[in-house]
């Protein structure tokens, strides 16, 4: 049997979890020139976006689970031909919606790649993970940096089409090398029933809570105009997912355990992804309106502190995996939170403050929190519940993070309209645009602040204990899983 932890099994995970962000990043810079040359406004362009994500977030956990069960390298590989098929129809795309469906397409293969990449690493490099998961980390923030740079040489040079292109012979490329990857062992569970109904329940529910924070709606983006929408389809949302814990109590093989929570390491990591990715995009998101409303400064300005985050990210993505791996410590997880939050709150308290210099500085202080927490967390994530279960524990990393995602978007946007009104570039006074900037990264950081205790937890067991205080809990959660936590 070939060895699994080699060069190119790394090269090509990272590849595919590259590309995995290269998905996302350069669409949002060509959006617009989308939107002007098919004719339609911004609120129909942003389902380009929308579309993708939403079938992403959806099947993220079911990936993972259909990962455990028939081999995630099997997986992967059909996530990374599923992705290139979504690429090259939506560079071929003859109407907004014949890209948004293609996106849609792209977005599932997304979901195989990303609830899977972390599993293949885990478990063909046991006993230099850290390392291998802070380089896979590393391949994200690249991916990330790379698509803007992609997106802006299409808006200067080529089409808008140019940015699904370049992802078709990566894609292919990483197809190719996947195929040829040894087989890291089925599980006997392979030949169980596929849990269809939890499946297809959980899809609608984070779906329509997706919908739930975005404003499908008549009149100003705010949740006070459209509340009917907003509280009809979270109530949706919490039926859904009311349905869904029934139907799994239910199964003999669930798509996801609810039992799992009792391990506290898997809970933590869980939560405090989401949380970092919570304050992360709750912050970065309206650094646009800072930049440009606040302090007068171009697009480059913006790119400068993205790039300035995004390199520090990588750096310390692999140095702090270096460090985990020789000494295990459990208080580099919260350490890596406090660097984020008090970022956060340097920012909240000193906008106003700051050169432009000082901006870069934060960006890069906080890149040091966000490269060294999601390798550790990652790392110990994946290894919370067992070999068997690594891709529901990678699936749901991802799931969690995308969740941080949605919600920050609604609360950082919410609370900036609160402190100062909806504010538009070029017609706002600067005040007010960084008044609104400190109250939302304020709102933002405190919220962050619980994640310091959750990403403090070192052991399986210093959940349970909570758990069966609360009889809710307690009914879902009743023991843990067989060949589940350590």
């Amino acid at each position: 049997m070939k060895r699994a932890d080699t060069p190119l099994t790394l090269f090509t995970v990272c590849l595919a979890y590259f590309l995995s962000q290269l998905g996302f990043s350069p669409v949002t810079v060509v959006l617009p020139t989308v939107a002007a040359g098919f004719g339609v406004d911004q609120s129909q362009a942003a389902w380009v976006l929308s579309g993708y994500l939403l079938t992403m977030t959806g099947c993220l956990l079911v990936a993972g689970k259909l990962g455990d069960r028939y081999g995630h390298k099997y997986l992967l590989t059909a996530g990374l031909a599923v992705y290139a098929l979504g690429a090259g129809l939506a560079a071929l795309a003859p109407s907004i919606w014949a890209l948004v469906g293609s996106r849609a397409i792209q977005g599932l293969g997304t979901a195989f790649i990303a609830g899977n990449s972390l599993a293949i690493v885990a478990g063909a490099f046991k006993a230099r993970g850290g390392r291998a998961i802070g380089l896979l980390t590393m391949s994200s923030f690249v991916g990330s940096a790379f698509g803007t740079i992609t997106g802006d040489l299409a808006l200067q040079y080529f089409t808008w089409r140019f940015v699904f292109l370049t992802m078709v012979p990566l894609a292919l490329l990483a197809f190719a090398l996947s195929a040829r990857l040894p087989d890291l062992g089925l599980q006997p569970a392979r030949r169980a029933k596929l849990d269809v109904l939890g499946a297809a329940l959980l899809f609608l529910a984070l779906v329509a809570f997706s919908l739930s924070l975005t404003h499908l709606h008549d009149g100003p983006e705010t949740f006070a105009a459209g509340w009917e929408y907003h509280s009809s389809m979270q109530a949706l949302a919490i039926l859904l997912f009311a349905l869904f814990v029934a139907a799994e109590r239910r199964t003999r093989d669930p798509v996801f355990d609810f039992r799992f929570f009792r391990n506290g390491l898997f809970t933590s990591t869980q939560a405090a992804n989401g949380v970092l990715h919570f304050g992360m995009m709750g912050t970065f998101f309206l650094m646009p309106f800072v930049m440009q409303g606040g302090l007068g400064l171009g697009p480059n300005a913006i790119a400068g502190v993205m790039l300035s985050l995004q390199v520090s990210s990588t750096l310390w993505a692999y140095l702090v995996g270096w460090l985990y791996d020789r000494t295990r410590a459990w208080w580099i997880r919260p350490a890596a939170l406090v660097v984020i939050l008090s970022g956060i709150l340097t920012l909240a308290l000193f906008a106003t403050q700051l050169p432009f210099f000082g901006f870069l500085l934060v960006a890069a202080w906080m890149g040091v929190g966000l490269g060294g927490f999601s390798t550790v967390n990652n790392a110990v994530a994946v290894g919370s519940l067992g070999a068997e279960h690594r891709g529901v524990a990678s699936g749901m990393l991802e799931t969690t993070r995308q969740f941080g995602h949605t919600v920050a978007l609604s609360v950082s946007t919410t609370a900036m309209t609160i402190a100062a009104g909806p504010l538009v570039i070029g017609q706002s006074r600067p005040a007010e645009v960084l008044a609104g900037f400190q109250a939302a990264a304020m709102t933002v950081g405190l919220v962050a602040l619980v994640g310091i205790p959750i990403a403090a937890v070192s052991r399986s067991g210093q959940v349970s204990a909570l758990l069966s205080t609360t009889p809710l809990l307690r009914r879902l959660t009743p023991a843990p899983p067989a060949g589940g936590a350590r």
